[in-house]
Formats: C-alpha cells, structure tokens, sequence
C-alpha cells in the first residue's frame, strides 16, 4: 500500500534537507502516522491526508499516550509531524506536557556490564555455526560501533550517519554531525584507531568504501548472502549505509547473548556523560563534547550525582 503523492514529495523534501538519520527517523514516524489514519478512516488519498483536521494529529498522539509511550517518543512523534504540518504551511502542535523524569542507577551501564558484553562479542561461544561465520566478518564492525557509543558517548544516529569522508584514520580524528546540524571532532585513542582501521579492512576489496567520500564507515550485511550489502537504488553500487535501527538491533541481540539486563546505546551515552560530570568537567566542555545545544540537558545528571554523592 503505497503512501499519498504530497507524503512521497515529503520525504524527498527530507532526504535533501535532513541527516540520512533524521529523514529515515522523521519517514518511519510519519509512515506509521498514515497507516493509523487508513485504520481508522479505512483509506486515506492524497486530498484526505492534506486537509486532516489538527483533532486527527492530537488523537494520535493520544493513542501513543494511552500505550504508555514515553515522554521522549511522543516529543520525538510531535516533532515528525511537526514537520510535515509546517511543509503544508500549517501551525506546529505544541510539544507534550510534562517533564523527563529523574535517572537512576539502571539508566547507566557499569564497567563490568560492559566488560562482559564486550568479552561475549569477541567470543563464538554461543553461536550456531552459520552464526561464526557471519560473527567472523562483522566481529570488528560491532565492536567499533560499541566502542563509539560506550568511550565517547555518540548516538545511534550519529554512529550510522558516520561516513568515510569524517574520518582521518592517519591522525585518528573523527568528526561528528548531529540532526541539529551540529559538529564537533573527537580524537581517537590508538586502539580505538586501529580498531576502525580493522573495520574498513575486513570488508572486500571490490566493495570497500572509498576514502574521502559519502561511503559509509560501518557498512550493512546482507544475512541471507552472507556479503556486504551495496546500493543500486540511490546510487551505482556504493556500500549501504548501516542503519540505526539495525545498530540498536544488534546491541540487543549481544546484550541478550551476554546474559545482561536489558542495555541500550542510551546507558551507555548516559554514563559517558556523567563520567565528563564527574571529572570537572565545564557545562560548556560536555554540552560541546556530546553535541548538547541546552544546558537544561545536563540537569537530569547533576541531580543524580547530588543524590548519589549524599
């Protein structure tokens, strides 16, 4: 079931004015917006979905409410249609109500949680014999992409936007960009460099992104073929881009592997940062450092650690 022309224009209009990770994010979001309104209305054309009442857009975010979604999901959906409203020259609706709520220890990943899921990553115990080899070629891919979000604090979307043309593996410097449209460069350790340098080696030559370009850094694999996936449909065979929602998919397959508690790549962005509190570091050192635009960002941490320092 094809979506409406003016939605397909939509996220064209994304795909040149927004991070490959914002447009994906804002496209699945709005995707599943239009799937809800066809349940609802039992179909819904193009002259339906333009002229959609804003009461349409609250009992969305109603529904997402009533499941239990959380405060950040339904600031995260606001802003995707948000989007899409100013795009039909409509007025944005005003963000959900109510505050994030205070963090505890189960919000951050201690060291030996990671040490464990680090080990498991590295080991084929555990895993079928179809499962090893695949885990041979991607064992260097996952560890770097871990090693990204645990020891700097990236995000997902940032880990996958990362392209071959932000990195300079010479002198190990790295430049991120976030969805606000932020930069920022962070300096790799050796291992860290040689583990990135690992990475882009253990893909084939014939298929291996180019330096100094758009290419991707961490590549997708195709399971079934047991290969690296290319691109034929946006462009003429260049790597595919490995997607955030596939990142998070394999954290949690490894998470599980490990025997571990439920861990995301936002445990590990969030002890990153408290760590940075801790050290001394300035307001302005972290907000720069994780790409924050708001101070108001780092009171949920300093709370926890006044809590926990008393």
């Amino acid at each position: 079931m094809d979506v409406p022309k003016s939605l397909r224009d939509y996220f064209q209009f994304l795909k040149e004015t927004k991070s490959p990770g914002s447009a994906r994010r804002y496209r699945y979001d709005l995707e599943a917006f239009w799937r809800w309104v066809v349940a609802q209305k039992g179909e819904c054309d193009d002259k339906t979905l333009r002229s959609l009442p804003r009461s349409v857009y609250k009992q969305y975010l109603s529904y997402h409410t009533e499941k239990g979604a959380s405060n950040a999901s339904l600031r995260r959906i606001t802003a995707a249609i948000n989007g899409w409203l100013t795009y039909l020259s409509q007025a944005p609706l005003p963000p959900p109500p109510g505050r994030q709520r205070d963090l505890t220890a189960d919000d951050f990943v201690t060291e030996e949680e990671m040490r464990q899921l680090v080990a498991t990553m590295k080991s084929p115990a555990n895993r079928t014999q179809d499962e090893i080899e695949v885990w041979r070629r991607l064992r260097d891919r996952n560890l770097a992409i871990v090693m990204l979000l645990y020891e700097h604090g990236l995000t997902v979307s940032e880990v996958a936007n990362l392209s071959m043309k932000d990195i300079n593996l010479t002198q190990g410097i790295l430049t991120i960009h976030n969805a606000k449209g932020m930069s920022r460069t962070i300096q790799l350790t050796s291992e860290q460099r040689m583990q990135l340098i690992a990475t882009y080696n253990a893909i084939p030559k014939r298929i291996r992104p180019y330096l100094y370009t758009d290419d991707p850094i961490f590549v997708a694999f195709s399971y079934g073929r047991k290969e690296y996936r290319l691109d034929y449909i946006t462009s003429f065979g260049t790597p595919w881009r490995l997607s955030a929602e596939a990142i998070k998919k394999m954290i949690k397959l490894e998470v599980r592997r490990a025997g571990l508690r439920p861990i995301s790549a936002t445990h590990m962005r969030n002890t990153r940062i408290l760590e940075h509190l801790k050290a001394g570091k300035s307001d302005d050192e972290v907000l720069k450092y994780f790409g924050l635009s708001n101070w108001r960002a780092l009171i949920r941490y300093k709370k926890y650690l006044r809590k926990s320092n008393s």
